[in-house]
């Protein structure tokens, strides 16, 4: 009997350093699970940085895309006055006007080597040249206005988001979260440059700022005042247009009080700003963007821009 005390007593100091690797290699089911816990409890309640990063993120992908519009205008405005400058050319060859046609020669090479004039070089201008160049340079401001409205409403998104942030985290007594929050806040509102209102802004040319002012979905940056949103809204309803993609062509018509009806679908609409319309139907939304006469448009997102929509009006 003793002897076979021994020997399980063996066995049992023997078996020790096997059974605390297994151990060391297989933690407790119960720690895996609290690990497990802690990791959802982060994952659904991240710390300030991290959503500050997202938010911050979500306004610089705004920005960027208000970059390549405006890249996209200058360029149509660029080509734009370049065509202008050519067919002056021509009037002023056609004329004998050896001076005009000159500095008309001379303001398409500066144009097509991205030069810009000297004061005094402007104010030696005829005066045909030199109010095609105020059409220009007031095309390039509204430009620039259009771009700076738009970086600041992204930026003032972002500022209601870390307001919103910063007061769920005070009511969930995170309180070290919602200073964070602060501080950041502080800090983007005081480098948001300060552009007028619009009611301050200097009344706009009607140069356009992107091809033929009639050309199907060519326009201007969109005026976002009410009066631009009541006009295109004035412009359209109780009108009917085509509706065009591939071979296929139907109509459109834009009723009253935001109703709206195609050959093969009925829905709602709603003007956004002075060119562009929401609609809405069974299969989604899109938006249509209009030239500056009102006379066309094409669809720049959903199905319809998938499509290749677009149509004039009838």
């Amino acid at each position: 009997m003793k002897s076979a005390l021994c020997f399980v007593a063996a066995n049992l100091v023997f078996m020790a350093p096997i059974v605390d690797a297994q151990e060391a290699a297989n933690p407790p089911a119960k720690a895996n699970a609290e690990t497990a816990r802690a990791d959802a409890r982060a994952a659904e309640n991240p710390d300030a940085k991290a959503q500050i990063e997202t938010l911050r993120a979500s306004c610089e992908a705004a920005k960027a895309v208000v970059a390549t519009d405006r890249e996209k205008w200058q360029a149509a405005l660029r080509t734009w006055y370049a065509q202008e400058l050519t067919k002056l050319l021509a009037n002023q060859v056609k004329l004998g006007d050896l001076e005009g046609a000159v500095a008309a020669k001379a303001e398409r090479e500066r144009i097509t080597a991205s030069a810009e004039p000297t004061p005094a070089e402007i104010d030696a201008m005829p005066e045909s040249l030199r109010k095609l160049r105020a059409s220009y340079d007031a095309g390039l401001k509204r430009i620039t206005d259009e771009a700076a409205r738009r970086n600041e409403a992204a930026s003032r998104k972002l500022l209601a988001d870390l307001e919103a942030l910063q007061k769920q985290f005070t009511i969930s007594v995170r309180l070290d979260d919602a200073l964070a929050v602060r501080i950041e806040k502080d800090r983007i509102a005081a480098e948001m440059p300060k552009i007028p209102a619009a009611a301050e802004r200097p009344a706009e040319t009607s140069a356009p700022a992107s091809g033929k002012p009639d050309e199907p979905g060519k326009s201007a940056p969109p005026d976002d005042t009410a009066d631009g949103t009541r006009a295109l809204r004035a412009a359209i309803e109780n009108t009917e247009w085509t509706w065009e993609r591939d071979v296929v062509k139907a109509w459109i018509r834009f009723g009253k009080d935001g109703a709206m009806k195609h050959r093969a679908f009925d829905g709602t609409w709603e003007a956004i700003n002075s060119h562009e319309v929401r609609i809405k139907a069974a299969w989604g939304e899109s938006m249509l963007r209009f030239n500056d006469a009102r006379t066309a448009y094409r669809a720049t997102s959903g199905e319809p821009q998938k499509q290749g929509v677009k149509g004039t009006k009838k």
